[in-house]
């Protein structure tokens, strides 16, 4: 049994490595050392405030898509939950539905639509090599981003043209396309 810490028999708070305890009573901690602290007092840390993820086996699903960086960032992950255009195992999946390993997402964002296996589950971003190795992508995905992309070349350009009247120099460029001098 550990003893207690000094002043906390009469009842006053006292202050030990920046905490203040009470008898009994744990208020907020003010240094990072709250686990080691509380180790030594003999307590185990309760509540919601200590809520950690030993083995990761499963994560959010807003977090996933920014580990993986199919998302600049987080909110725009959820927003695109929210907004139905990620499906996990067929269903529309909401921002906190926890991904694992072996689910299949299909991910629509504005570089094109995706659909991957999940490898691993992460929750911090790292760099793009790392990000790669927590997903694969299907084969009828690739080929078909790859025959987008092919078509997006295919398809002729046309700038948009400015509101009003022509100019003289306009007109003068018009009639040249359309053979007229």
């Amino acid at each position: 049994m550990s003893k207690p810490p000094p002043g906390a028999s009469s009842g006053r708070p006292v202050l030990l490595s920046g905490f203040k305890l009470c008898v009994g009573a744990f208020l907020t901690p003010s240094v990072p050392r709250f686990r080691q602290l509380l180790q030594t007092l003999g307590e185990a840390p309760r509540g919601p405030a200590v809520k950690h993820n030993e083995d990761m086996s499963r994560v959010r699903i807003d977090k996933w898509l920014w580990a993986a960086r199919f998302f600049k960032t987080r909110s725009l992950a959820a927003r695109s939950c929210e907004l139905g255009r990620i499906l996990a195992n067929g269903h529309i999946a909401k921002p906190a539905r926890e991904v694992q390993a072996g689910d299949l997402l299909r991910i629509t964002n504005p570089s094109g639509e995706f659909e991957v296996e999940v490898l691993a589950v992460s929750e911090t971003r790292g760099p793009a090599s790392v990000a790669q190795t927590l997903y694969r992508e299907t084969e009828a995905s690739r080929q078909a981003r790859q025959k987008a992309a092919e078509e997006r070349k295919a398809m002729p350009w046309f700038e948009s043209y400015p509101y009003g009247r022509p100019t003289k120099q306009d007109r003068r460029n018009l009639n040249r396309l359309r053979g007229r001098f």
